[in-house]
C-alpha cells in the first residue's frame, strides 16, 4: 500500500488541496516572471482626468507611438546641417542651414531629436510608464522656447541601447504635458536600475513636482 493511501481523503479536502497549489503556482509565476517589473495591469495608471494625459496613456498602452507622436504639436524651428548630437533639429535633405521647418519638439542628449528617433524610444511591448508627476506652478523647458509644462509621464524600457529583458539598465522617456496638449517627448542619454526603483527611487524631476502615481507605490 503506498504511503498516501493509508488515510482516506474526502473529495472536498483533495479539491481543496489542489486549488491551493494551483494559487501558489500562480503568485510565484507573478513575483518571478518579470523580473520584478510591476505587472500590466498595475504598472498603468487609471483614468487621470487630464484629457491629454489620459489620451498620450491610451496610445501607449495600444503600443501606437505614431498615434502618440501625432498628439504633438510641430513647431516652427530654424534646421542644422551641422552633424552630431545636439544643437537645433537637423535639416532634410537639400535644405540649407537655417531654414526654418516645421519639427515636433523631441529632444535627446540636450538637443532637438527626430520623429524617428522618438519611435524607437516608444516602440515595442517593453515601454511602460514609471511616474505620473504634476506642478501647480508650470514648468519651463527652454529647449523647446520656453515651453510651458504642468504634468510629465517618465516612461522606462527594458534595455539600455536595446531592449535587453535581462539587463536591470533602463532607459527613460519623459513626455511633457499642459493643460490642453503633449508638448514634447524627452529621451535620457543616461541608464537607470530598475531596482533603485523598486527600492523607492524616483526619476529625475524638475523642482515643485508631486508624484501623482508611481507603478512601485509600496516602495519604502
Amino acid at each position: 500500500m503506498l504511503p498516501w493511501t493509508t488515510r482516506p481523503t474526502s473529495r472536498r479536502a483533495y479539491a481543496l488541496t489542489i486549488t491551493l497549489v494551483a494559487v501558489l503556482l500562480i503568485l510565484s509565476a507573478c513575483r518571478d516572471g518579470d523580473g520584478g517589473r510591476p505587472s500590466q495591469g498595475d504598472s498603468w495608471p487609471a483614468v487621470l482626468g487630464v484629457e491629454a494625459v489620459d489620451e498620450a496613456l491610451a496610445s501607449l498602452r495600444a503600443g501606437d507611438a505614431a498615434a502618440l507622436i501625432a498628439l504633438v504639436p510641430p513647431m516652427s524651428v530654424a534646421c542644422t546641417t551641422e552633424m552630431g548630437a545636439g544643437g537645433p533639429p537637423k535639416c532634410p535633405p537639400d535644405v540649407a542651414a537655417g531654414t526654418v521647418i516645421e519639427q515636433i519638439p523631441y529632444f535627446e542628449c540636450d538637443g532637438w531629436g527626430s520623429a524617428e528617433g522618438a519611435r524607437d524610444r516608444l516602440t515595442g511591448g517593453s515601454a511602460y510608464p514609471l511616474v505620473v508627476a504634476g506642478w501647480t506652478s508650470p514648468g519651463v523647458l527652454a529647449l523647446a522656447g520656453d515651453i510651458e509644462f504642468t504634468h510629465a509621464v517618465v516612461m522606462a524600457r527594458e534595455g539600455y541601447g536595446a531592449p535587453d529583458p535581462s539587463s536591470d539598465a533602463r532607459l527613460l522617456t519623459t513626455l511633457i504635458f499642459d493643460d490642453t496638449a503633449l508638448r514634447g517627448i524627452i529621451g535620457d542619454c543616461g541608464a537607470y536600475s530598475e531596482s533603485a526603483f523598486q527600492g523607492g527611487a524616483l526619476p529625475p524631476l524638475e523642482a515643485g513636482s508631486s508624484v501623482l502615481w508611481r507603478a512601485y507605490p509600496d516602495a519604502p
